[in-house]
């Protein structure tokens, strides 16, 4: 093993020690309620071994290269998912193992689809550990793992452009280290305050701290069989849901400089005011459609359109309401959210409202070059110029994401699944929403889908949540030639 590879195996032995430690706390909190969910502890003394073995095997190198930063981003997640299952898999919940792997990454990237039929019967500490895993997957496992390691230098920069999750255009700190303790402490403060707000208006300490959690990481995931629907009469729980979830698919990062520079920022920000503007034309769409289709205008059918345009949109995969009996123009509007997603450095998945900016900003200057050729003008945003790399990167997530989409539609489709359920699904599960329609609609379960589609949203899901080119990357045929090459003897 040369010294690349040692140098990746000492990195991820330290993150899947921290993720052992993390399984304890819902196994504690079993005990104090006179739960033993063993299958907590034996998960957790499995990963601590792992991460001893990597750790050892490992070699705690002064610096790291871009390559190693995406390997060591895409294994943690990889191992996040698979060690993540055990607990689901061992304790005899989900017999399958590709069901608890799937309930897992759903959990991990914040999709928020589940496979457990009967969650009432579920134990509370495992319900605990089931919005762990959103909440830990959030803001992201290498975020965490950069706020607590002083191992790293500069170098951490490559971890923390890797982790898609927390990029944000023109966030960039010369400190990661510090600027990663930040956000968590932001992430933990955001958490609170939702998780006190939540109980506050109506929900149950339980209910409260785990839809908190769920929230803040844009997730969907309920301790509920009914889900959110248990709240379907309640606007105040509705309202703050709506807010908090606003809040949740913004750019953490704008928050942090708002933080020290004035909370007029952040409506100063191009992005965030877009962002604002669709989820409002949405719910504005929703509701003229219902009011002139079903004739329903009522202040529930305008709570029940914004709810749930906000939680398609940001991924939160909560529901109010069975939206699938809605008018075809307003499902319509509900698929194309999927695709939108939040603000960049959000813990939103899909596309991202900054990518439709640059590409709308790219659009119209390409227009007017070909009215005027020799017209010389570059595209910005927030007064400042976008670099050609910058906007060439767009176009490609861009087209790969379709790409990706439309691949994944006919492999899904090869399991007998129906046109108009995997066109919805895969992009519900591609862009970490969790929501579909049809037989896999806000009233259902993905339980029954067939293990192979299984198998496919599990890939779609890290892939919707590391955007794409970290996981895609190391299937180019050079990629992995560094990584086998001998150490060079030195003289």
């Amino acid at each position: 093993m040369n010294t690349k590879l040692r140098v990746v195996c000492h990195f991820l032995g330290q993150i899947v020690i921290l993720f052992s430690v993390g399984m304890v706390i819902p196994f504690l909190y079993g005990l104090v309620i006179g739960e033993q969910i063993w299958s907590l502890l034996c998960t957790a003394a499995i990963t601590a071994c792992l991460g001893v073995v990597l750790k050892k095997c490992g070699e705690n190198g002064l610096s790291i290269s871009l390559s190693q930063g995406f390997v060591i981003v895409s294994f943690a997640w990889i191992f996040a998912s698979f060690l993540g299952a055990l607990p689901y898999y061992l304790g005899g919940y989900l017999p399958a193992f590709v069901d608890a792997l799937f309930e897992s990454t759903s959990g991990f990237t914040a999709t928020g689809a589940t496979v457990i039929v009967g969650l009432d019967s579920v134990p509370q500490s495992l319900l605990l550990y089931r919005s762990m895993t959103h909440w830990f997957g959030g803001m992201g496992i290498i975020i965490l793992m950069l706020a607590f390691l002083k191992s790293l230098g500069m170098e951490a920069s490559h971890l923390f452009h890797a982790e898609a999750a927390v990029n944000g255009y023109g966030q960039v700190m010369p400190r990661i280290r510090e600027y990663a303790k930040t956000l968590w402490r932001l992430y933990l403060l955001l958490s609170l305050t939702f998780i006190v707000v939540l109980w506050a208006v109506g929900m149950t300490p339980f209910d409260a701290l785990n839809y908190g959690m769920s929230i803040i990481a844009t997730g969907g995931f309920t301790p509920s069989a009914d889900g959110a629907f248990v709240y379907a009469d309640n606007y105040a729980v509705q309202l703050a849901m709506v807010l908090f979830m606003i809040v949740s698919g913004g750019n953490f990062g704008l928050y942090y400089l708002a933080s020290r520079k004035g909370v007029r920022l952040v409506w100063q920000d191009l992005e965030f005011r877009v962002y604002i503007a669709i989820l409002a034309g949405g719910t504005a769409m929703i509701v003229l459609t219902l009011y002139l289709i079903n004739g329903v205008g009522s202040a529930k059918s305008l709570m029940d359109s914004l709810f749930t345009m906000v939680s398609v949109q940001t991924g939160s995969g909560f529901a109010v309401t069975d939206y699938d009996l809605w008018p075809p123009f307003a499902r319509v509007i509900l698929f194309m959210a999927m695709f939108i997603g939040g603000c960049s450095g959000s813990t939103t998945g899909a596309i991202k409202v900054m990518r439709y900016i640059l590409i709308v900003k790219a659009v119209g200057v390409y227009l007017q070059q070909l009215v005027h050729p020799g017209m010389v003008k570059v595209v910005k945003h927030n007064g400042k110029p976008v670099s050609s790399k910058e906007l060439t990167g767009t176009l490609l997530f861009f087209v790969m994401y379709l790409l990706v989409y439309l691949v994944s539609v006919m492999l899904v489709s090869l399991a007998g699944m129906e046109t108009d359920v995997a066109l919805t699904s895969v992009a519900g599960i591609l862009g970490n929403v969790g929501l579909a329609f049809g037989e896999l609609g806000p009233t259902d379960s993905f339980a029954f889908v067939h293990p192979f589609a299984k198998g496919v949203f599990v890939v779609d899901m890290l892939l919707g949540r590391l955007e794409l080119f970290t996981l895609l990357v190391m299937l180019h045929p050079g990629f992995w030639r560094p990584f086998w090459q001998k150490d060079k003897v030195r003289s």
